[in-house]
Order: structure tokens, then C-alpha cells, then sequence
């Protein structure tokens, strides 16, 4: 984790020799890397960036430290 870019990741071996991509970090800098979203039903859609936005400002509102986390399967 470096302060200055407010997010770490790792790259993990995964299960059948895939690799996947993890990220946390402050709220603003994950989402500057997030093009879309995983949907309950598994499905992607385009990240809702705005939605986010607001439920970690409400939640940082009521005082609570707001993480968010972000995976990426087989990056390139």
C-alpha cells in the first residue's frame, strides 16, 4: 500500500491457472479504475459510478470508514 495512490492490489494464482487481480482502497481511487459491475445474477453491467459514489458518501457521512474492493480475472 502506498499512501499516495490511496489503493493496494495483489495478483493471485487462481484455480484452473487463472490469475485475478485484487484491489482495496479509498472509495474514489478504486473507482477510477472500474469500467463495470457484477450484478446479483452474475451478469456484468456498466459501472454505476454514481450510485457507488453516493452510499460511500453516506456511509462516511454517518461516520464510518468506507473501503472499497474491486477483482479483475485473467487482467492483460
Amino acid at each position: 500500500f502506498e499512501s499516495e495512490h490511496r489503493f493496494m492490489a495483489t495478483l493471485n494464482g487462481g484455480s484452473g491457472g487463472k490469475t485475478i487481480l485484487l484491489g482495496k482502497g479509498a472509495p474514489e481511487a478504486i473507482f477510477d479504475h472500474c469500467d463495470r459491475q457484477q450484478g446479483a445474477d452474475g451478469a456484468a453491467a456498466p459501472f454505476d459510478r454514481e450510485r457507488f459514489e453516493q452510499a460511500s458518501d453516506q456511509m462516511a457521512g454517518r461516520g464510518e470508514r468506507v473501503l472499497a474492493f474491486a477483482w479483475q480475472e485473467d487482467p492483460q
